[in-house]
């Protein structure tokens, strides 16, 4: 009898306020590690994004239904919030695997104490570390924003239907 391999469960945690063109290449790379990939939104009450949860969660489902993370092959994607810590969600859904990404030696920095607090709080959660391409070190939800709102180009930064979006919700 041959047994079934268990399935690779990740995530990529973030608030992806909008979700970029980096946060796109972070989600190709981890698929490439894992069989189901869970984009995760963590709900924080203390921060007001530009967009609210159920907006950010359509974005990412809209893009892998039919945007640049559509037909990915080897790796179901989805995309779902959650208002915990980040490796108890990672728990509550099976996930054996954290992604994070690193544009610079600051990022990592920031990452390696979160790492070590969910490796104390978990130790059988893997965190790993992605590096950002290098021509998307610049990219961030924050930046693109604020382009927009100074009328700069953000195709670098953005899918066409998120900069969409984006510059409705600025009203611009």
């Amino acid at each position: 009898m041959v047994k079934k391999a268990k399935q690779r469960i990740g995530i990529y945690a973030g608030s992806f306020d909008p979700l970029t063109l980096g946060h796109i290449a972070m989600i190709k790379e981890a698929a490439t590690f894992v069989d189901r990939l869970i984009i995760s939104i963590g709900i924080n009450p203390d921060k007001t994004g530009l967009f609210t949860i159920d907006e950010r969660v359509a974005m990412i489902h809209n893009e892998i239904k039919d945007g640049a993370l559509k037909g990915i092959k080897g790796c179901k994607l989805q995309a779902k919030s959650y208002d915990c810590m980040t490796v108890k969600f990672a728990e509550n859904v099976g996930a054996t695997v954290m992604f994070r990404g690193l544009r610079s030696a600051n990022d990592f920095n920031d990452e390696l104490g979160l790492a070590l607090t969910n490796k104390d709080q978990n130790p059988d959660i893997k965190t790993a570390f992605l590096i950002t391409d290098p021509t998307l070190t610049a990219v961030s939800s924050s930046m693109a924003k604020g382009l927009i709102q100074n009328q700069g180009k953000v195709t670098s930064y953005l899918t066409p239907a998120i900069e969409s979006a984006t510059r409705a919700k600025l009203s611009l």
